[in-house]
């Protein structure tokens, strides 16, 4: 594996070296000489990209410095920005205007990178049309949901796992109080020293907006961020780099689990042990059960557009998430998770009985003769009383509907599940709309429990979607394992093992308790949903992402 990996990167070399000598585009030459094709993919190691958290203190500029690295040889990249926030209860994507009408950024890499926070060299400048920086103003914008840059070159191929550095500055033209800069969703206890900077001013730091130098381009030095960031979090751009077409890419598409909340949460106490990770994960900066497995356990990249109390409920209408499918179509994944269930179960409307001579849409879930049916084809159902899907079969024929049975009905709450079903089918067939070739992975739901002890012992916890078969977490987490055609799914991962106490045996909904150790964040009001970053370590050791999970 090491020597077809040199051997890449030396064909990968040879080509650009031809390029540069303008004898011929380095893509056509590797092709020739029986290099690898290549494509763009996405690349976003580290944080989650679920931009809207306005935070800054007052400031109008900060800038950022943020390590990255790539499972695969990388050389040529571009910037991409995401334009939008999550706005409202249905978290629908939003350009942004306001407070951010105008946003200025600036971007910088930094290769190699210094394991230091003073005496750094300069960067290798991202330009706009040329220009080393460039303004987004929302009064006329046409240009879509992001703004992708031109394309920059490190200056050589860039092994697997060679750390660079990300430096970015965000701005608005005047300080206009506190809230106003965007940033993407880490930040917190940051306690692991992994040479992340942050600073922040009252004035421009860059250079054609009359600020005294481009920072993110020049500084040779930037604050330490390990410890909590008072006001700030972090701000940085999902990367497009050309990388050969068989690498392998996941996004992931979800609930705050999905996106690595939890990370760094409490733990006895403890939330900056360095076998366990703060709020950006574990050592190398990777959060969440995803973009750890992936990043640590498999020779692929990932993107994370995770969002906090996000779910199927917002995400099944494609128009709540369009600037998040605009990035999903650019990143060009092989894999997605799609991972959401706590903030569904709740709030899944109960199954409707069907009704004759009425229209249905594709997905609809409906239940008749004691099953519950979910339509494969909208239309109209038949004229006639008494008729309507039975059976347990597929591709039940109803006037110009088109049934497949879903589940037995059992008249109590858990049958909403069902509504969870087609829920979680619109969305993964809007994901498959954008990304026909990639396949879609569903996560089983994680333990969900209140503790008299803060989770230190299994006895003082109860389950709080209560406990057994008959729960609708259960019947959930038996449509995902048998990969019931209705998701639309290619797979699934299953935490559970390490998370849940006598799990398979039994679906507690109870955590485990570590030795010495709880694996859930009781820190925030959301007691009992997040792993911590134990738990999330428990999710990796156990394997549940690896080689064989991503295509």
């Amino acid at each position: 594996m090491l020597r077809r990996a040199l051997l890449t990167i030396a064909a990968l070399n040879a080509a650009a070296s031809f390029a540069a000598a303008g004898q011929m585009p380095a893509l056509n030459m590797m092709q020739m000489n029986g290099g690898p094709q290549m494509t763009w993919r996405g690349l976003a190691q580290g944080p989650d990209l679920a931009e809207g958290y306005y935070n800054g203190g007052g400031a109008m500029s900060e800038s950022f410095r943020m390590p990255m690295y790539s499972n695969v040889p990388i050389r040529y990249c571009k910037v991409a920005i995401p334009l939008y926030y999550p706005n409202g209860a249905s978290l629908t994507d939003t350009m942004f205007a306001g407070n951010q009408a105008i946003l200025s950024y600036q971007f910088g890499v930094e290769y190699p990178f210094s394991s230091a926070l003073s005496g750094l060299a300069k960067r290798i400048p991202v330009t706009f049309s040329g220009a080393n920086s460039w303004t987004y103003r929302s009064a006329g914008w046409s240009g879509g949901w992001y703004k992708l840059s031109d394309t920059f070159d490190f200056g050589q191929w860039l092994p697997a796992k060679t750390k660079f550095g990300v430096w970015s500055t965000v701005e608005i033209p005047t300080n206009i109080g506190t809230g106003a800069l965007p940033t993407v969703g880490n930040n917190g206890s940051n306690c692991l020293q992994r040479y992340i900077g942050a600073a922040t001013n009252t004035t421009s730091q860059i250079k054609a907006l009359g600020g005294a130098s481009d920072f993110a381009l020049t500084s040779t030095s930037i604050p330490a961020a390990t410890s909590d960031i008072a006001g700030q979090a972090v701000y940085v751009p999902m990367l497009l780099c050309e990388e050969p077409i068989d690498a392998k890419l996941a996004v992931t598409i979800g609930d705050s689990i999905a996106a690595g909340v939890g990370e760094g949460g409490a733990n006895g106490g403890q939330t900056c042990a360095a076998t366990n990770g703060d709020s950006y994960g574990d050592a190398l900066g990777n959060g969440g059960i995803v973009q750890r497995g992936v990043y640590e356990d498999t020779n692929g990249n990932g993107v994370n557009l995770g969002l906090a109390s996000d779910g199927a409920k917002n995400l099944h209408t494609a128009s709540n998430w369009l600037g998040r499918q605009a990035l999903l179509a650019l990143a060009n994944p092989t894999t997605v998770f799609q991972i959401d269930v706590h903030n569904d179960v709740i709030p899944a409307p109960s199954v409707g009985s069907w009704v004759k001579n009425t229209a249905y849409a594709p997905f609809t879930v409906k239940y008749n003769n004691g099953a519950i049916y979910i339509a494969t084809t909208g239309g109209t159902t038949k004229n006639q009383t008494g008729a309507g899907p039975t059976g347990a079969g597929a591709g039940i024929v109803d006037g110009t509907v088109v049934w497949n049975y879903l589940a037995p009905y059992l008249g109590d709450g858990t049958d909403s599940v069902g509504s969870l079903v087609g829920w979680e089918a619109q969305t993964n067939a809007i994901i498959k709309s954008i990304a026909p070739n990639a396949a879609i992975l569903a996560m089983t739901a994680t333990p969900y429990s209140t503790s008299t002890d803060s989770w230190k012992t299994v006895a003082n916890q109860t389950a709080g979607f209560g406990a057994g078969s008959s729960t609708s977490v259960a019947r959930w987490n038996a449509f995902v394992t048998s990969r019931n055609p209705a998701l639309l799914i290619s797979g699934y991962i299953d935490p559970d093992a390490a998370l849940e106490t006598s799990y398979p045996a039994t679906q507690s909904g109870v955590w485990v308790v570590a030795p010495g150790q709880n694996v859930v964040d009781y820190a925030t009001q959301n007691d009992g949903v997040h792993p911590n970053s134990v738990g999330y370590g428990l999710v990796q050791a156990a394997g549940v992402i690896n080689q064989s999970t991503i295509h």
